[in-house]
């Protein structure tokens, strides 16, 4: 989307998961960003059940939204869509923000890059599940697919321009979540209280469980190699303990280029949005304060070790096998997740039921939408139900 053109018409978003931390942060930038001046107009609004999703409808008054049930005491103007997709079939709207979880996002994602210009994606399992379906389709269609996640935008921002055949090395970065200076056998029984309590990011529970265990690393190293066409062998992990640094390019050369910044994610959602322009969203005023405590934060980055990490060894197995493991490999995940959450598994069999799963799953190619989501809750429920009694 040209932005230069946004500042002359109104610009339309729909935010897909907007009660969620990502949605609520986006909402809050799109706030600041009309106030300087980008016209944006929220026109539609989905979350599955927070209460606070009300008095979204009341602040921003949409023509449409997608909720659980009908609601009542909010604009009349607002139409209810009994799903995602008919509303931004109803809508098109400039902009699409799939901020919201799990695999159904696949989903939404393409039926946002039928309906939209842009497609900003902060939701990394629908690339897990879909492989090359999103890229490709985007590319097909001439439609801007913008990540959001921090190591993705960063990622985004030093391959522009970059010839690939100089790239020796892609790291994305991980903090190391709650537990990172906890010893093996204290992290077995982990409370989910302590999981819970990031040192860096406010996140919802399910990335921030992700983060303890290093499974999000695991489905941000997939994403990577569908989103940027990125061979295997050239992406890696490294431990950034304070998430100043997001994202590093090794050259054959010998230079590296590395992305930091603050970790909030109102910066890459911002740049999501505006792309290619840069606005600051973190001043009232719209100005970035120049604080040098952390314009020099420390820089220390440490290569994570895939045979001392088994999510980062489950995600180097299954990243050019056959996609039935990749959809195994996330469906196991938010199943194993809600599991620890419900307080039914411990924190140390989560990562062993994934494992347990992806061994045990057959191995085949799936590529049409309904058999993906179709096999993605079939192995979630097998999971559930292994739990349920």
């Amino acid at each position: 989307m040209n932005t230069s053109a946004q500042r002359e018409k109104t610009a339309t978003c729909v935010v897909i998961g907007s009660t969620g931390s990502i949605g609520t942060q986006t909402l809050q930038v799109i706030d600041r960003l009309s106030a300087r001046g980008y016209g944006m107009r929220v026109v539609g609004l989905a979350a599955r059940s927070h209460p606070s999703f009300i008095q979204q409808l009341k602040t921003y008054r949409p023509a449409g939204y997608c909720f659980e049930r009908p609601l009542t005491g909010i604009p009349e103007t607002a139409r209810r869509y009994g799903a995602v997709e008919e509303m931004l079939d109803a809508l098109h709207p400039d902009m699409t923000m799939i901020a919201s979880s799990g695999g159904i996002s696949l989903s939404y994602a393409l039926k946002a890059l039928e309906t939209s210009k842009r497609l900003c994606l902060a939701n990394k399992e629908s690339v897990v599940l879909g492989g090359r379906l999103i890229p490709e389709r985007a590319k097909a269609l001439g439609k801007e697919l913008i990540p959001v996640d921090s190591e993705h935008s960063g990622l985004f921002q030093l391959l522009l321009g970059t010839d690939r055949k100089e790239i020796r090395k892609v790291y994305i970065t991980a903090s190391g979540g709650a537990l990172r200076d906890w010893d093996e056998s204290r992290k077995e029984n982990a409370s989910v209280e302590q999981v819970l309590r990031h040192p860096n990011w406010q996140m919802g529970a399910k990335i921030t469980v992700d983060s303890a265990t290093l499974m999000n690393k695991a489905l941000e190293m997939i994403e990577a190699k569908f989103l940027f066409d990125l061979p295997k062998e050239t992406i890696a992990a490294a431990f950034c303990h304070n998430s100043f640094v997001h994202a590093v390019l090794a050259y054959w050369d010998g230079h590296f280029k590395i992305h930091a910044g603050p970790p909030d994610m109102r910066i890459p959602i911002a740049y999501s949005l505006t792309y290619p322009e840069r606005v600051s969203v973190l001043e009232e005023n719209g100005t970035a304060v120049e604080d040098p405590r952390s314009l020099f934060e420390p820089m220390i980055l440490k290569p994570a070790d895939t045979a001392v990490h088994p999510p980062l060894r489950l995600a180097q197995a299954v990243i050019d096998a056959p996609s039935s493991l990749r959809i195994a490999l996330n469906a196991a995940n938010e199943a194993a997740v809600l599991l620890f959450l419900q307080r039914k598994v411990t924190f140390g069999e989560l990562t062993r039921l994934v494992e347990r799963t992806v061994l045990s799953q057959e191995a085949y190619e799936v590529t049409e939408l309904s058999q993906i989501l179709e096999l993605h809750e079939g192995i979630k429920r097998r999971v559930e139900l292994d739990y349920s009694c």
